[in-house]
């Protein structure tokens, strides 16, 4: 009988303790479970939040790519109106071929009265065309080196300094002084030539005064 008890009292220690390992067992499963369940939540916040932050970098980088492709649409339309203002620009030119001047037209032109010359009537009939043009060209055929080396016609001609500022008045603004009435009052004529054109404002062709 006394073994009986014996037997019976270590199978229930054995049944006791087999109990505990389970739970212990359990408890360890458990806790595994929790902590490996804490490090899937860690990795996959990690994740996310990566995923979200390369969402907004993807984001900037689309919104920069879209201001500078803006700004150069808007420079490419800026510089398409520049070059059709450019293009739309015009002027209106008129050449009225060689200005000379024989003695009929200079004692003709002589005012008595106040010892002066006045040319503008000899433009009557092309004032208009002059004075509607932006430019107006012509070739000088004839020199203005001064009353003291005495007016003259063909072959050499030597006309009032007042042609030129008749001819600025009437809107001519560049002549060109290379025919071959340049020379006819010599090198000294040329230079005061040049000189009378540009104190009438008239830009000239070709020759330079030393001055």
């Amino acid at each position: 009988m006394r073994g009986n008890r014996r037997g019976n009292k270590k199978s229930l220690a054995f049944q006791k303790m087999a109990r505990f390992d389970k739970k212990l067992i359990k408890s360890l499963y458990i806790s595994v479970a929790s902590l490996f369940a804490v490090f899937l939540c860690v990795i996959a916040f990690f994740h996310i939040n990566k995923a979200i932050k390369h969402k907004q970098f993807l984001a900037e980088v689309d919104e920069t790519l879209a201001r500078e492709s803006s700004l150069s649409a808007s420079s490419e339309n800026e510089e398409e109106q520049e070059e059709k203002q450019e293009m739309d620009t015009s002027f209106t030119l008129t050449a009225i071929g060689d200005v000379m001047c024989h003695n009929t037209q200079y004692l003709d032109a002589y005012q008595k009265e106040t010892d002066s010359y006045d040319f503008s009537y000899v433009f009557e009939d092309i004032n208009r065309y002059l004075k509607t043009a932006d430019i107006v060209v012509g070739s000088l055929e004839t020199s203005f080196a001064g009353k003291d080396r005495g007016y003259s016609n063909y072959p050499k001609f030597n006309s009032p300094d007042q042609l030129a500022y008749d001819l600025k008045k009437l809107g001519v603004n560049v002549l060109s002084t290379a025919g071959n009435h340049c020379l006819d009052m010599g090198f000294d004529g040329l230079c005061r030539t040049i000189d009378v054109l540009n104190d009438a404002d008239i830009s000239h062709l070709r020759y330079l005064s030393n001055g």
